[in-house]
C-alpha cells in the first residue's frame, strides 16, 4: 500500500492552525508532534520488494528544535537554518535503518536482511508564502516525500539448497 501524503499533511496544517491559537505552545512540543508524527506515518511505507520500515531512528526532533530555536533567536524564521539541521535530523532517522526482511529479492526464498545503505538527500524548503504555518506543513511534505524517495538499501536473501546462493536486492525508494 502506498504512502498517502495528503494524511500527513492534513494532520500538520491542523496541529499548526491549533497551536496558532494556543499561547503555551512551545518549540519542543511541535518538534515533538513532526517527528512523532513523520515516524508513525512512515512505518507504513514500504520498498520495490513490499518489505516496511522495523528499525528508524528517533534524531528529527534534537536537530529541527535547534534549528527553530536558532531560527526565532534571529527573529527571522530563517529558512537555511531549518534547512541544514532539519535535513541532518530527516537522514539521522534513515542512517542505519533496518527494513523487514521478510520477502527477499527473487530467485531468493530464504531472507537474510535488509538494510538502508543510503539514508538519502533532503532538497531545501522553499518557505515564500504569507501563511508560514501552512507554508511550512506543505514544504515539509514536500521534502519529506521527495527525502522518501531517495532512501535506497540492499535486501539479501539466498536461495534453497543446495545451491545456497546469496541474491542481493538493490532498491531504491520507500512509498
Amino acid at each position: 500500500m502506498a504512502l498517502n501524503w495528503e494524511i500527513l499533511k492534513k494532520t500538520y496544517i491542523d496541529y499548526f492552525k491549533a497551536q496558532s491559537k494556543n499561547e503555551n505552545h512551545t518549540i519542543e512540543a511541535t518538534v515533538e508532534f513532526i517527528e512523532a508524527q513523520y515516524l508513525v506515518f512512515i512505518r507504513g511505507g514500504v520498498e520495490i520488494f513490499q518489505n516496511g520500515p522495523i528499525a528508524i531512528s528517533t534524531g528529527l526532533k534534537n536537530t529541527l528544535k535547534m534549528a527553530m530555536k536558532t531560527s526565532e533567536k534571529m527573529r527571522t524564521g530563517n529558512p537555511s537554518i531549518l534547512n541544514t539541521n532539519g535535513a541532518l535530523g530527516v537522514m539521522q532517522i534513515w542512517a542505519g535503518a533496518t527494513m523487514s526482511p521478510l520477502i527477499p529479492p527473487p530467485p531468493a526464498v530464504i531472507p537474510i536482511n535488509n538494510m538502508v545503505t543510503n539514508p538519502g538527500s533532503v532538497s531545501p524548503m522553499n518557505i515564500t508564502n504569507s501563511d508560514k504555518k501552512y507554508s511550512l506543513a506543505e514544504e515539509l511534505i514536500r521534502v519529506l516525500q521527495m527525502h522518501a524517495s531517495t532512501i535506497s538499501g540492499i535486501n539479501m536473501g539466498m536461495t534453497s539448497p543446495p545451491a545456497n546462493t546469496v541474491i542481493p536486492g538493490i532498491w531504491v525508494g520507500i512509498s
